[in-house]
């Protein structure tokens, strides 16, 4: 079992190379497109843990919403003007979620408006995951700038 808490998780692989593709299917056969897929924050204190999947981002200086968790981690790939996994990490290097000194680190604002959150059930999860379908496991704020899943949201009270 994973036991990292509070950073971010890059797809390593146990020989040190990193998961870089996304799947497009085109007819019958997949077409490998070789960028990081995903971005996950973990947190936890040793007793108590979970992991966030990073669905989407908004670019604060044109309020642009970035949907999905492949298009995520391009933006932000092009804020640091890099293309690769490994060129985003230095050589054994954590991602501390809350290290300032970390490349991609998180921060408490508390000047940001307090937002209505939503819930609904995941988007693209695989039919052999049925168990999981219809949970609701996708939180989120601005429903109104997001294109898919609109109709599942649930509002958090």
């Amino acid at each position: 079992m994973l036991r990292k808490y509070n950073c971010f998780l890059e797809s390593e692989f146990k020989n040190g190379s990193y998961k870089e593709g996304t799947y497009k299917a085109q007819f019958q056969y997949f077409l490998v497109i070789y960028f990081w897929t995903r971005l996950d924050l973990t947190l936890g204190d040793g007793k108590t843990h979970f992991s966030i999947l990073i669905r989407s981002i908004q670019d604060l200086s044109d309020f642009c919403v970035i949907e999905g968790p492949c298009r995520s981690v391009n933006k932000i790939f092009e804020e640091f003007n890099i293309f690769k996994v490994k060129d985003f990490l230095k050589v054994g290097e954590e991602l501390d979620a809350f290290d300032i000194a970390s490349n991609l680190y998180l921060q408490y604002d508390e000047g940001m408006p307090k937002e209505q959150m939503h819930k609904g059930e995941r988007i693209g999860l695989s039919l052999k995951y049925m168990d999981f379908k219809k949970r609701l496991y996708r939180y989120l704020i601005f429903k109104d700038k997001i294109k898919k899943g609109k109709r599942s949201l649930i509002t958090i009270v």
